[in-house]
């Protein structure tokens, strides 16, 4: 966790892992946390077994500002056969109930704008702009400097890129049994841009 564990962050957060194997999560933001600025959340050539987000868990876990997540180099997010979103996606936003949660109104939400980048690595399941079961609330709907709630940007720099599953420029409404038609939303506009390694 970039943020911390039931106590506010009320900066920024900056979370880099570099040549490592986690066999949980990864989330920018925090344990049922709140984080008052922005999270940037990077992945170089890690193993990741279960899912990446660059917002927080739970549903007191909100983030006012904008979120990043980037992935490169090697990095494997899941492994074979894992069960999809909970282990081996990524998302731009954050997870807003537990698999046994209930429905509550903050839900994680990020409250700024959200990207994702992924310039190299094994992606095994999807990718979203979005969060599992939150919503991106975008803000700033009035600057004009900020084109989009949600970006998703997928771009061969060095490393290939494999994405077994599908890439979502919103995010995931997860089960019948934790969901509310209004939680997945995304207020504004989304981007999604896939782009070719260059000869």
């Amino acid at each position: 966790y970039g943020g911390g564990n039931a106590a506010n962050v009320t900066g920024n957060t900056y979370l880099d892992i570099a040549d490592s194997t986690l066999n949980t999560n990864v989330f920018g933001g925090g344990n049922e946390g709140r984080v008052n600025g922005n999270t940037e959340t990077y992945i170089t050539s890690c193993n990741v077994l279960g899912s990446a987000y660059a917002g927080g868990n739970g549903s007191s876990a909100v983030v006012s500002g904008d979120t990043t997540i980037t992935i490169d180099g090697t990095s494997i997010i899941g492994y074979s056969d894992c069960s999809v979103p909970s282990h081996g996606s990524v998302f731009g936003g954050g997870n807003g109930i537990p698999e046994s949660g209930t429905y509550q109104l903050k839900m994680g939400t990020v409250y700024g704008s959200t990207k994702v980048e992924i310039n190299g690595g094994y992606i095994e399941e999807n990718v979203y702009g979005g969060g599992k079961q939150s919503r991106v609330y975008f803000s700033n709907l009035n600057d004009e400097s900020i084109k989009t709630a949600t970006e998703v940007v997928i771009k061969e720099v060095e490393e290939e890129i494999v994405i077994k599953g599908s890439v979502f420029g919103g995010g995931d409404r997860g089960n019948s049994a934790t969901t509310n038609a209004s939680v997945p939303t995304t207020i504004g506009d989304v981007l999604v841009r896939i782009e070719g390694k260059e000869d």
